[in-house]
């Protein structure tokens, strides 16, 4: 009998506690946190020297293609070329965050791959060196991107003799 009573007072403490209320064991995560962004930039083609109807020296069409491999997005907030001469900065031509936005091209997606044209109204065709860098912010934290395009990464450069004015919206940029 006395085994009998020890493992009732054993067995019935175990049971009530088995019969908790609702709450969980485990909170619930939430949604999963979306990845930070990452993004990398190439030409896409040949880029094009052209004269400029808008009182520059020349424009440069300069096809890119924009990737980003992490399933995380971005905001679009410049494209910046400057020319160097002598490994000295001779001229500079920025579309911002505004001009990018009239264009059409605000955010970069989750799991881009995607074209685009940019067109810079340039002072000098004088340079001996010249860089292409994007920026983005990141949709996840804030954080600034910045993105140098490969300037080997196009396949050449074409001279076109028909002048380029003020670029289509959602095509080129200036």
């Amino acid at each position: 009998m006395r085994k009998l009573v020890l493992t009732f007072a054993t067995a019935v403490p175990l049971a009530f506690g088995a019969c908790g209320g609702d709450t969980p064991t485990h909170p619930d995560p939430g949604p999963p946190t979306p990845p930070a962004a990452v993004i990398t930039a190439t030409g896409d083609g040949m880029l094009t020297v052209h004269p400029s109807l808008q009182g520059f020296n020349g424009a440069l069409e300069a096809p890119i293609i924009i990737r980003e491999t992490a399933g995380g997005s971005a905001d679009w907030t410049s494209a910046r070329f400057t020319a160097l001469k002598n490994g000295q900065e001779i001229g500079r031509r920025e579309v911002t965050a505004d001009d990018l936005a009239g264009a059409g091209f605000t955010r970069i997606a989750a799991n881009q791959n995607e074209s685009y044209v940019l067109v810079f109204h340039i002072n000098s065709l004088d340079f001996d060196a010249w860089t292409i860098t994007l920026r983005f912010a990141d949709r996840l934290d804030g954080r600034l991107l910045t993105v140098n395009v490969p300037g080997t990464t196009w396949d050449g450069v074409d001279i076109s003799w028909v002048p380029l004015s003020r670029p289509e919206p959602g095509y080129r940029l200036e």
